[in-house]
């Protein structure tokens, strides 16, 4: 149902945010990586903790975070991308 799937896109979301730490802390990409994904994730999960709220328009909850997802990965892909350019 949608409180399990809520749930488990807010489990999702706050596990990302280790694969893009261990990224950083195992050298293989810059802190700018690290600290630009990080906010990304913290505002997704700040997207997932508004889906719990009472009264929330779960469709248009759930636009917002697919919506965002895209971002995540989008920005994934560049920052990857660029890391080898950045101090």
């Amino acid at each position: 149902g949608i409180a399990t799937s809520k749930v488990h896109i807010f489990v999702y979301s706050a596990l990302f945010a280790l694969p893009v730490a261990a990224l950083t802390l195992s050298g293989h990409s810059g802190y700018v990586f690290m600290g630009i994904m990080l906010a990304l994730t913290a505002y997704w999960l700040w997207l997932g903790v508004q889906g719990f709220k009472n009264g929330t328009d779960d469709a248009r909850w759930a636009r917002k975070m697919f919506g965002h997802s895209l971002i995540i990965i989008m920005g994934l892909s560049i920052m990857l991308s660029l890391d080898a350019w950045l101090p």
